[in-house]
């Protein structure tokens, strides 16, 4: 019931119990609503997700990738404002320009992600032991169909509200990197 509604059953109930007891109702109500104000209640403020950020596996700062070559690593970080539940990052990874996929799924063919959960960064100075803030990316060993995956960030308290990054996946000749010799 909102804010109207209430003063709408209490005018109707003025009628029948007088203009003292309608006085006594509308300070009540609006002593409950300044309490309700105080503490928050009138207001849900969603969780926001900031823009993914390259690193290193030790969560120091690194260049942006825009190309990754097969089996190759990469490392993320992204942080949640608004997480009140401190339920962190689920990550997930897509093949392509497909949509990305539920927090809870799945596809290895596009790479893998380890964990596929992280605390909300950024990287402390001093982590924590055990508390992981740093996902880790591992390209799938053949390029994948499209030739691009997409990483996502999702906050985990509310997974519609995501951050994502494109990376092309090419072979290792591609990026300047040396292929083993053939053995004859």
């Amino acid at each position: 019931m909102n804010f109207f509604a209430v003063l709408l059953l209490l005018s109707d109930r003025a009628r029948s119990t007088g203009r003292k007891n309608l006085e006594r109702r509308i300070s009540i109500l609006c002593l409950a609503l300044a309490a309700m104000a105080a503490a928050g209640c009138g207001s849900v403020v969603k969780p926001r997700i900031s823009p993914i950020g390259f690193t290193t596996a030790t969560g120091a700062s690194a260049p942006a990738l825009t190309s990754l070559a097969v089996n190759g690593q990469a490392y993320f970080v992204a942080s949640v404002t608004h997480d009140n539940q401190f339920l962190g990052v689920s990550w997930t990874v897509a093949c392509g320009s497909a949509s990305p996929p539920s927090s809870n799924t799945i596809d290895t063919s596009c790479g893998i992600l380890n964990p596929s959960q992280t605390a909300s960064g950024p990287v402390p100075t001093y982590p924590t032991p055990g508390i992981v803030f740093v996902a880790g990316y591992t390209a799938p060993p053949t390029i994948p169909k499209g030739g691009t995956v997409t990483i996502t960030a999702h906050a985990t308290s509310l997974p519609s509200v995501s951050s994502s990054v494109t990376l092309t996946i090419v072979n290792a000749a591609s990026t300047g990197e040396l292929e083993p010799a053939p053995s004859d």
